[in-house]
């Protein structure tokens, strides 16, 4: 199909679209995992529900039960459908999707693990399930509108490593699309049963009657739809905090039912109905995660609830909670949109008031905008300003909280790129000059329009391809050594004097290092991770027990805590560990803690695999941020394996 015919209509092309299921995909195990609440609070639970055994933080904890089973439930039964799909492939197979999912392009698949794969398969599952709702998004939005935002989606650093993310914050994102898809599906059905309604007003038949009402049906069902994925961001992920993102919704939700026309219901009734089909959703959704929980937890228990106490400081003990863990100024947050977003957050941040001063000059001077094209008269300036409202309230929300993580961005990530490429679109309406370009050009206007936004958006997504090939080169040392760590361990296996005499599994040890661990999936069965006293001085995860969060493993655990506060028994000696994992530096004065312990070991120690690692502190600014292949001149230590000899 044409550029000329797709014009008319909304979204992108089909070619478009499978390429961006295909970088997705491609580049899911290339990213780095760029937070430790990732790989301890879901990957780490995610693989006890599968193995029985795995990394326990405190939130997971009987007496705190700050994390809902629910969220983990879902991907485990996928988890363990894809590992029974491996179980049936031959070796070659294996080796072959090893390779082409791995990050450094190895094959490790030795004997049956095939945890590592697994991992990377998983990854690569998120990373599409991301990408089929950025399709239903940009598919939802008009042509002029659809592609600049689907070239700021897919080029985006912010995206390329959020993509791939095990986080509820990723989800929340990803549900949100899906609810925005169904608000802008829901604003042209919406115009299109008005409009068919009108023309019945003088023709008048049966046909016409039940046609209206279909329309009118399949519109209050998108808006269902809309209200329902907001419901799943809200009870399934046990984050309550997003329920900020669809607040426009549900006003904008009860407008339209209070002044349906065309209803039985009118005005309080009809709102009344509305209200009763939220609660029944909210309760058979609730009722799943009650479940699910009372299952993992052995009691009646609501993790939602429990995390908004605790982050809302109502616990009653006058402590802030919300300031023991990385505590930063509302310049984090700048800077960290400005490295993921560059000049397309700029844009982003300029649409709402570029928006909102279109609205008001409009409903003073009574003058009507009217869209180019009859098809997109869903494109509204009332309807853009209720879709990318949310964005305002969330930055309003974190930036203003004490606690401060790049995660909590994620879900208005794509209201950022919406916002950049609905900015580029009124300023090309407020000046005509895609008009104009048009008639010298003899070109149509939207064409011409498309053109100039991407030409804007062009030197952006060179930069944010820069900034993500910088997190590829500079940050995946972890995930290579830790596939490494797994290869090597499960091809020589541990000799009797690397297990305990109890019998307990052979200990990987780390010390400064433990929050760049990438999941027990890198582990062999027969080895755990282990901690070494480092300067790091707060609280660290410990094994879960056969009982998991059940108030059974209380009496078989060290004590939790939810202060953040340090136990020392988490630790243990250098003597107790198979192999250490630790960055070093060329030329360093300080030598770390762990490999003072290995020099002060009475066994030796070899170095058996290392990849380098972006050393921040001796590299330029702009080496730092971006990678420039040409120019390069970065500095890089050495994230290292060494094995007891």
């Amino acid at each position: 199909m044409g550029i000329e015919n797709e014009t008319t209509r909304a979204g992108i092309p089909v070619y478009l679209a499978i390429l961006h299921i295909a970088v997705r995909i491609a580049f899911a195990n290339k990213a780095p995992i760029t937070d430790c609440d990732e790989v301890f609070n879901y990957w780490e639970p995610l693989h006890f529900i599968q193995y029985g055994y795995g990394m326990q933080t405190w939130e997971y904890a009987s007496q705190y039960a700050l994390r809902t089973y629910a969220y983990l439930l879902p991907f485990s039964i996928i988890a363990k459908g894809i590992d029974f799909l491996l179980k049936l492939l031959p070796f070659d197979v294996l080796t072959i999707l090893s390779k082409a999912f791995s990050p450094t392009g190895t094959a490790i698949v030795i004997g049956e693990g095939r945890k590592v794969l697994l991992f990377h398969l998983l990854r690569a599952f998120i990373a599409f399930g991301t990408s089929i709702s950025e399709i239903r998004l940009v598919n939802a939005l008009p042509f002029t509108l659809a592609i600049p935002t689907w070239m700021a989606l897919l080029t985006s650093a912010g995206m390329y490593h959020t993509a791939p993310a095990y986080l509820p914050s990723t989800t929340v994102m990803l549900f949100f699309m899906h609810s925005i898809a169904e608000q802008l599906n829901y604003h042209t059905k919406y115009v299109s049963a008005s409009a068919s309604n009108k023309s019945n007003t003088h023709a008048h038949t049966q046909k016409n009657t039940t046609t209206n009402s279909k329309m009118k049906t399949n519109t209050k069902e998108s808006l269902d739809r809309a209200i329902v994925w907001g419901l799943l961001c809200c009870l399934v992920t046990g984050w309550p905090f997003c329920a900020v993102l669809f607040v426009p919704l549900g006003f904008h939700a009860i407008h339209d039912a209070y002044h349906d026309r065309d209803t039985n219901n009118k005005g309080i009734w009809a709102i009344m109905k509305l209200l009763l089909r939220v609660v029944g959703y909210c309760i058979v959704i609730q009722a799943f995660v009650t479940v699910v929980d009372y299952f993992f937890y052995a009691k009646v228990i609501s993790p939602t609830w429990n995390i908004f106490v605790y982050n809302t400081g109502w616990g009653g003990d006058g402590i802030n909670r919300d300031q023991l863990y990385g505590v930063e100024d509302c310049m984090y947050y700048i800077k960290n949109l400005i490295l993921n977003w560059n000049g397309v957050a700029i844009l982003g941040a300029c649409a709402m008031p570029i928006l909102l001063s279109r609205k008001i000059y409009a409903i003073v001077s009574g003058a009507k905008l009217k869209p180019e094209k009859e098809e997109w008269k869903s494109y509204s300036l009332g309807n853009m300003i209720v879709i990318l409202l949310p964005a305002c309230l969330w930055i309003g929300i974190v930036f203003s909280r004490p606690h401060k993580e790049e995660r909590f961005l994620f879900p208005i990530y794509p209201l950022i790129a919406i916002g950049a490429s609905t900015c580029l679109d009124q300023v090309m309406e407020l000046t005509g000059i895609h008009i104009y370009a048009g008639k010298m050009l003899k070109i149509d206007a939207a064409r011409v329009k498309i053109g100039l936004a991407l030409m804007v958006l062009l030197p952006c997504s060179l930069i944010s391809i820069s900034r993500s090939m910088l997190l590829t080169d500079g940050y995946t040392a972890p995930l290579k050594l830790y596939s490494d760590l797994y290869r090597i361990s499960s091809s020589q296996g541990f000799d009797n004097e690397h297990i305990s005499k109890d019998g307990a599994p052979s200990l990987i040890c780390t010390g400064g290092e433990w929050y760049r661990f990438p999941s027990s999936y890198h582990l062999p069965e027969n080895a755990s991770l282990a901690f070494l006293k480092s300067s790091f001085d707060g609280q660290l995860p410990q094994p879960f027990t056969q009982f998991g969060s059940k108030q059974e493993s209380l009496a078989l655990q060290g004590v939790f805590n939810d202060l953040n506060e340090e136990n020392v028994a988490r630790y243990v000696g250098i003597s107790d560990c198979a192999f250490t994992i630790e960055i070093v530096g060329e030329g360093d004065e300080d030598v770390s803690e762990v490999m003072k312990y290995m020099i002060e070991d009475e066994h030796d120690w070899k170095l058996v695999a290392q990849h380098d690692f972006l050393d921040a502190d001796k590299t330029s600014s702009l080496h730092r941020i971006l990678y420039l292949p040409m120019i390069r001149k970065a500095a890089y230590k050495k994230y290292s394996l060494f094995q007891r000899v």
